[in-house]
């Protein structure tokens, strides 16, 4: 376990994520762990990608569920309604203005 500062400075017990299969990003200066899941071939990441192209929330969101889909679960089916879900709140977004 490990804790971080929450509301108010107060300390909650977080459990610790078992990060055997994450990889560390430098991103703008910033160092990000993710999950390998999120890594593509020549050492792309979904961070790299998304940062690199400016993608708003949605956008990014939908993107990364796109390049995780074949690599998270055993069927892509889940990530893939979750980035079509992201693409129309855009959508809506957009259409409402």
């Amino acid at each position: 376990m490990f804790t971080h500062g929450g509301f108010c400075g107060t300390k909650h017990n977080v459990m610790a994520i078992k990060r055997q299969h994450w990889t560390t990003t430098n991103t703008n200066e910033v160092k990000v762990d993710t999950p390998t899941y999120y890594d593509g071939k020549k050492n792309y990441t979904a961070i790299d990608v998304v940062t690199n192209f400016d993608l708003n929330y949605n956008l990014g969101t939908a993107c990364t569920y796109i390049l995780r889909a074949y690599k998270k679960h055993e069927t892509p089916n889940e990530d893939i309604q979750k980035a079509i879900d992201h693409l129309k709140f855009e959508l809506n977004k957009l259409n409402n203005k």
